[in-house]
């Protein structure tokens, strides 16, 4: 078991690809991100000998060492079973591992959300925003499925955005036809996923609606406002290309990972 409150153990859980995201962004953006405890999962071994102690998390990914593939299981909030899954994971990829964290939000059904939100940042040049609306979430963005709403904010102009002239850096939105199809692809990822066919055609809106401004004024205030005075920490952490991405949870912006280049899908 590897544990993000054990320094030593700190150092080795940046090799692996998606914990080292979550890793970053809890410690260059605490304010905005919701998580408040990860672990590693090594082996079925490890999950037995500490099984009470895992049984207390409840929401998880996959995951495995930087330099390798990628492992193409889905990741979802809410309980399972964890044993179960350690094993699917060492049949594919017998150096991956159960990535398990806790958050102190409520997390909502993936349906119920305002939105989902990549925030691209070119450290001195600018920020490219994707953005897609009500019933979607980050899966959309970070995976370049799609995109309802684009933004770009030059380094320089970082200083005067607000939620009042947010709206001004708009430089696409998608129109009602593509839209339709976008809301197609969702309802059919939700249905695979075990949601019902009748709550994601309710949940999803069948005419476009914008991201609501309270939205925005989140990412302003706690994203956006803070990288003005971030240069130097970014430097250090080697991150002059990277995307926080994730979704809304209630009224604020809550991603859960930041990706530096190396994992980032450049546009």
């Amino acid at each position: 078991m590897l544990s993000i409150k054990n320094s030593n153990d700190l150092v080795k859980m940046m090799n692996y690809y998606r914990t080292s995201d979550m890793i970053k962004l809890f410690i260059l953006f605490p304010d905005v991100t919701p998580v408040s405890d990860i672990v590693l999962v090594e082996s079925y071994d490890d999950y037995i000998n500490n099984k009470e102690f895992f049984d207390s998390f409840n929401n998880y990914r996959i995951d495995t060492l930087r330099g390798r593939k990628l492992i193409n299981i889905e990741g979802r909030g809410g309980k399972a079973d964890w044993g179960s899954i350690i094993k699917q994971i060492k049949d594919i990829d017998p150096l991956g591992v159960l990535l398990l964290f806790k958050v102190f939000t409520i997390p909502s059904e993936r349906y119920e959300r305002y939105a989902g939100i990549s925030i691209r940042v070119d450290v001195g040049d600018g920020v490219y925003i994707d953005a897609v609306g009500r019933g979607f979430d980050g899966r959309e963005v970070s995976k370049s499925i799609c995109t309802h709403e684009r933004y770009y904010i030059s380094w320089q102009d970082l200083r005067r955005c607000n939620v009042e002239n947010f709206k001004k850096f708009q430089i696409y939105q998608i129109s009602q036809e593509d839209y339709l199809k976008t809301r197609d692809e969702r309802i059919n990822f939700l249905v695979s996923i075990g949601v019902s066919e009748e709550v994601a055609e309710k949940a999803i809106p069948t005419i476009y609606n914008e991201i609501p401004l309270f939205i925005w004024k989140s990412v302003i205030c706690m994203i956006l406002k803070k990288l003005e005075g971030m240069d130097d920490e970014l430097k250090v952490h080697n991150l002059s290309t990277f995307a926080i991405s994730g979704h809304t949870e209630g009224n604020e912006f809550r991603p859960w990972q930041l990706f530096d280049k190396s994992r980032y899908n450049l546009k």
